[in-house]
Parts: structure tokens; C-alpha cells; sequence
């Protein structure tokens, strides 16, 4: 199968989407390259979203610390491969040298599956991968340092995986698109597993395989797809227009939403998109939309 080409929003990061086959276990990869690129003291922080997703991480070259709410870095840089749960708030991170990173996003139930390692214990963490993995699968990851760049071994972890998840798949995970599509797989799925189907009973089978609740994947669903309308709504187009079209109940709604999964208003929030660097995470984001 050929390998989808890159598609770059900035100059110094780029989206590698995965084969049709694994797109019930991967989101996407995403390579970070600031090797050659001058970057002011400002543009060396980099803005995320609080995401159900887990993923898996790789930094080659370079090294990516992380900052609190205060702003204070931490002086101890992030694992050369890592892996980080579900969050629940927004993050940020540093770094001061060029580096060359990757970031692969699995679902989490997906995660739980191929790993037999529950979401949950990963939420709001990021743990060294050989703390988190053992055996196959931490070879498999462990792979990526025999390639030369970050396309050929997001190629070859899909290579390897590929046959794997074939095997233990169930038959019930499609391909996934949007979160939107997924979290409404999920709930029909937590309907009918397991032998009780009450609202709790429910509740708790979507929280152990994402570390999420049913009510807080909705919320990353619906900012999602305010993500993508915004990409391709004019600049002309209201806020209010907006929340009404991702189907928010007003736009104070839309704000609270928007500001717990960014951590900024919808308003300045397309601001940063369109021309602050430190959110070239968003702009790619967008694009996979």
C-alpha cells in the first residue's frame, strides 16, 4: 500500500496519516522538526489540547520538557520514548535545542486491547515506554531506532503492527474518522458488552477503557468538530454562527468547552491558530479534520 505523503502545515512539523487498516487503532503521527529553524525564546513552547487519546512518543534529537500552570519548566526532560495517557487539561511543553520528535496518538481502547495495559493507569501521565511495555510490542516500538527518519519507521511500526492487530481486533472497531464517530461506537459498544446494562454499570466500561467518561468524550467530540468547521467557516462567519453549527447550545456553552480542552477563549483561540507558531499542534489537528 503506499505511503500517504506528509502533509505539512508549518514548515518545522507535518501529519502522517496511518493505513486505512490500523485507522481503528491510530490517529495520526505527528513529526515535530525544529532542526535548522530559528525560533524565538517564545516559540520554543509548544500548546496542546487536553485529548482522550494515549500516544506513544520518540525524541531523537533535541529534548522536550514539560511546563506547569505557573509556567515553571521542569528542569528534567521528558523519556526518549515515552508513553502519555488520556489528558484532561491542556498542556504545554518546552524545548530549548532543535529537536526531532514523533508522536504516534492511539484510541484508547484500542491501546487497551493491543497492550492489555488499561488506559486508565496512563491518565494525566507520561512514563518511560519500557515501564509501560514489555516483550513484542516494546520491540516493535522500540523499532523506530533502526530507521533514518520518522516517515520510514511510522512505516514500519504500521508494518509490524499491522498483522498483529488483525489478530486480536475485535470485530466491532471500525475506521475511525472523527471522535465524534468513535465515541459513538463506544457507547453503543459499552451497551451491549459485559452482562449488566445499566446507566452506572455503562458508565464504568467506557471510563475503564478510555479513562474518560461517556459525558467528557462528547465534550473532545464536539470541540473536534468546532475545529474542523472553523478551518473551513470565513473569517466573516460569527462566533455565535459557529456554536450553532457544532451544535452547542449557545456560545457561552461553546466557550466553557473550548476554554477547558485549550485553555483560551474560541475568539482568541483562532487568533493563535492562524499566526502564533506555538500552535502549529492546532493548525495540524485542523488539517487531519
Amino acid at each position: 500500500m503506499k505511503r500517504p505523503e506528509p502533509d505539512r502545515t508549518d514548515s518545522h512539523a507535518y501529519l502522517i496519516l496511518p493505513r486505512t487498516s490500523l485507522s481503528s487503532l491510530l490517529f495520526a503521527a505527528i513529526v515535530r522538526d525544529t532542526r535548522g529553524v530559528q525560533l524565538t525564546a517564545d516559540e520554543q513552547f509548544n500548546f496542546f489540547p487536553a485529548s482522550p487519546l494515549c500516544a506513544v512518543t520518540w525524541v531523537r534529537e533535541g529534548s522536550i520538557h514539560l511546563v506547569d500552570a505557573a509556567g515553571t519548566i521542569d528542569l528534567v526532560p521528558l523519556p526518549k520514548i515515552f508513553a502519555t495517557g488520556p489528558c484532561s487539561r491542556p498542556l504545554v511543553s518546552w524545548s530549548a535545542s532543535p529537536v526531532y520528535a514523533m508522536s504516534v496518538g492511539i484510541y484508547p481502547d484500542a491501546w487497551g486491547v493491543l497492550t492489555g495495559v488499561d488506559a486508565t493507569g496512563l491518565s494525566d501521565r507520561s512514563r518511560r515506554l519500557d515501564e509501560v511495555l514489555a516483550g513484542d510490542l516494546l520491540e516493535i516500538f522500540n523499532a523506530i531506532a533502526e530507521t533514518d527518519d520518522f516517515r520510514a519507521g511510522f512505516d514500519l511500526i504500521q508494518a509490524r503492527l499491522e498483522g498483529l492487530w488483525w489478530e486480536v481486533r475485535p470485530k466491532h472497531f471500525a475506521p475511525w474518522l472523527r471522535l465524534e464517530n468513535w465515541t459513538r461506537a463506544l457507547a453503543a459498544r459499552a451497551v451491549v458488552s459485559g452482562t449488566g446494562h445499566s446507566a452506572r454499570q455503562i458508565q464504568r466500561r467506557i471510563r475503564s477503557w478510555t479513562g474518560h467518561s461517556l459525558r467528557e468524550l462528547r465534550l473532545h467530540a464536539r470541540v473536534e468538530g468546532l475545529f474542523a468547521r472553523s478551518r473551513s467557516a470565513g473569517q466573516n462567519v460569527s462566533l455565535a454562527e459557529m456554536a450553532a453549527d457544532a451544535g452547542y447550545a449557545d456560545q457561552s456553552h461553546m466557550g466553557r468547552e473550548v476554554r477547558r480542552i485549550t485553555g483560551v477563549s474560541p475568539a482568541r483561540m483562532k487568533g493563535l491558530i492562524r499566526t502564533d507558531k506555538r500552535y502549529w499542534f492546532y493548525r495540524l489537528l485542523g488539517k487531519r479534520l
